[in-house]
């Protein structure tokens, strides 16, 4: 959503009474008008311009109101980090300016030069981790009788759900599987040592940043008393550079593989590899176990984005 229709949106409820509000803009790096991924440089200026617009709108609108700096916090702050990834733009003196265009050539065979990483996380665990990975149904069916699934919240900053659906011989039930299950301790422990082939670098990657178990999740407020059903087995914080999911589904690997750039879906179908780069978006978000910053607007800021200087 762009800033001058959020921003508006915001306008309107203080102009009604509502004295605190949230609302949500689009990135600079994200087009409200085309879908194809953009590098660092690309419409940057024109999406900068488009955000000091709709914050001059927003407080040119509420000082009209009585509704200024000097009686009200302005707080912008990131939601996500989103950073670019993706390889180095070419040539190496361009900014995105008008005859200055950026180009992202994609690297040896692949299919293109940005997009952050995705991750099918049935296909990894099945190659990295087999023994384990029997255990498991998973979403594509690899094992149809085995006593245990899990599924994936798809994110930067998965979420993990393990549990159990058959019942077992030592009574255990069916459902969510306990944190100090010893399946669970066993996936954490694996999942932690992921890796993928980078298609952009050719490096290998440590996917884990991060990890937080139920106890964690206590300890981080992210856990739900009341409705304990809800909570996930354990989160993963990963690597920023990567997006982990179990969809779309796709057959289990039968032999060596390295990941390959291009068409996210079109890959994990048909080659059974569980890391490409995707098409879109270029730009990544960063797990939410990372820092946030929050800047409130000060009067420095309030006079640049002032009336008077635009």
């Amino acid at each position: 959503m762009s800033a001058a229709v959020s921003l508006a949106y915001v306008a309107t409820m203080q102009e009604h009474g509502i004295p605190v509000t949230f609302a949500y803009i689009s990135t600079r790096t994200t087009s409200t008008t085309r879908r194809p991924p953009t590098g660092p440089a690309a419409g940057l200026r024109a999406a900068a311009r488009e955000l000091r617009r709709g914050v001059r709108g927003l407080l040119t609108r509420l000082a009209h109101d009585g509704i200024t700096q000097s009686n009200t916090l302005f707080v912008f702050t990131v939601d996500e980090g989103d950073h670019f990834v993706g390889v180095a733009p070419s040539p190496s003196t361009c900014d995105g300016g008008s005859g200055n265009y950026c180009s992202y050539p994609a690297p040896g065979d692949a299919g293109t030069g940005l997009g952050e990483i995705n991750v099918n996380v049935d296909l990894l665990l099945s190659s990295e981790q087999p023994a384990l990975a029997s255990n498991f149904v998973m979403g594509n069916r690899t094992n149809p009788s085995a006593p245990l699934d899990f599924t994936v919240h798809g994110d930067d900053a998965p979420t993990f759900y393990l549990s159990r659906v058959v019942a077992g011989d030592a009574g255990q039930a069916t459902g969510q599987l306990p944190q100090t299950d010893t399946f669970t301790r066993q996936f954490e422990q694996a999942a932690a040592t992921f890796t993928e082939v980078n298609p952009y670098t050719g490096n290998t990657d440590n996917l884990l940043y991060q990890m937080a178990d139920q106890a964690g999740m206590q300890a981080l407020h992210m856990y739900e008393p009341f409705d304990t059903a809800r909570n996930p087995t354990f989160v993963y914080f990963a690597n920023d550079n990567y997006y982990l999911t179990d969809y779309p589904r796709a057959p289990a690997p039968t032999a060596p593989f390295r990941p390959t750039p291009g068409n996210t879906a079109t890959t994990r179908a048909s080659s059974a590899r569980p890391g490409s780069a995707s098409s879109a978006p270029a730009w990544s978000a960063r797990p939410t176990g990372r820092i946030r910053r929050s800047g409130p607007i000060t009067p420095t800021c309030a006079r640049r984005c002032s009336p008077s200087s635009a």
